[in-house]
């Protein structure tokens, strides 16, 4: 989250929207604790936070929440971070069926680096999971732990990596 929030402030976004899940869900947790990260760390305030909180985690929740907010008037967002990149997506789609250009009035960063955001109409900015390492270290976990070994004491950190495409950076 800190890397997409950082992309989407040194692109020049002073009001970012974060979108995310309203249910506690760890990894949107911690998504939405590194947008809030960027943001301190950039020397912006509280009141800069903006947050979408989402019942569902799929496209059309993502589409269905920023039509709402477009259609209520009053968008002012000129960044948005969606936690992941099926909800970056969702909003890429309303945001274009309404004229506005990507990535010039809002840049769009989301999280996964799922395929499709490559091939997308306006390529979606997102973070890259190295997810072969995080399968093969949670199958030795698990087989450790079927030999009587206990779980490490600190949690396994696999780094991930900002993959920065036109939906930021046109």
């Amino acid at each position: 989250g800190c890397l997409a929030t950082r992309e989407l402030i040194d692109r020049g976004c002073k009001n970012i929207l974060v979108m995310t899940s309203r249910k506690p869900i760890s990894v949107y947790m911690d998504r939405f604790e590194g947008y809030v990260r960027a943001l301190t760390q950039k020397g912006l305030d509280a009141s800069h936070i903006h947050v979408s909180y989402l019942d569902g985690l799929h496209y059309q929740d993502a589409y269905d929440e920023m039509v709402r907010m477009l259609d209520a008037g009053g968008f002012s967002y000129d960044g948005i971070f969606a936690c992941s990149d099926w909800l970056a997506l969702g909003c890429y789609k309303a945001l274009a069926e309404r004229g506005y250009r990507i990535p010039e009035q809002v840049k769009i960063a989301g999280f996964d680096d799922i395929s499709i955001t490559a091939f997308n109409a306006v390529p979606i900015t997102t973070v890259r999971q190295q997810v072969d390492i995080i399968g093969r270290l949670a199958a030795e976990q698990l087989l450790r732990s079927l030999d009587g070994e206990d779980a490490p004491a600190e949690p396994i950190r696999v780094p991930v990596e900002l993959v920065p495409r036109e939906s930021t950076r046109g």
